[in-house]
């Protein structure tokens, strides 16, 4: 997004989750970032924080498509969910047993709302400062209409200092044209 962009907010029922709708010129695209820390004590608690975000987010989505009126809907997702599966983590995520099916949840949530994983499978998104450990926890995921329209989603170039690394991602889709405003004059440039 950028300044040219105007989005819409979307309410969510969690803290750790912000949506926005884009009204593009033949659609509307949803962008949800959602942060689940994975920080309860026992497994069950672990899992009742995750379902209770995917429903978080399935219910800021339904509000969005409400919004968007007849328009058809895309939705991109970007998370921090803390789970590993080879979906996205890779060869990486296979090699470790005690995490490596946590993402089971996520896999049923992405196919009951039509959503795909975006990264390259086992981009490294999660990286400790000595370097000795990396993980993909951060997942992008989009719907089928983000899947066509998407040019790119990948690790950005760019080190910005976090043990996160940025995702760039680039897709297709116009905003609507608003009428101009008024143009300022300057008259100091003038001959």
């Amino acid at each position: 997004m950028n300044r040219r962009c105007r989005a819409i907010s979307i309410p969510a029922d969690s803290y750790d989750i912000a949506a926005a709708l884009i009204r593009l010129q033949d659609r509307c695209l949803v962008v949800v970032a959602c942060y689940e820390p994975r920080n309860a004590g026992t497994e069950a608690e672990r899992e009742a924080d995750l379902a209770r975000q995917l429903q978080a987010i399935k219910s800021a989505t339904q509000r969005a498509r409400l919004e968007a009126g007849d328009q058809p809907l895309d939705v991109l997702l970007c998370t921090d969910l803390n789970r590993h599966h080879v979906l996205w983590g890779g060869h990486r995520a296979r090699m470790d047993i005690g995490r490596r099916n946590e993402g089971e949840p996520i896999i049923d949530f992405m196919q009951e709302i039509g959503l795909h994983s975006l990264l390259p499978v086992g981009a490294t998104t999660w990286e400790h400062q000595s370097g000795d450990l990396a993980t993909t926890v951060d997942v992008i995921l989009g719907s089928e209409g983000v899947r066509e329209k998407l040019e790119y989603c990948r690790i950005h170039t760019t080190d910005y200092g976090s043990d996160h690394r940025p995702v760039a991602i680039s897709y297709v889709g116009r905003q609507v044209e608003e009428g101009r405003g008024r143009r300022k004059r300057l008259y100091a440039d003038a001959d």
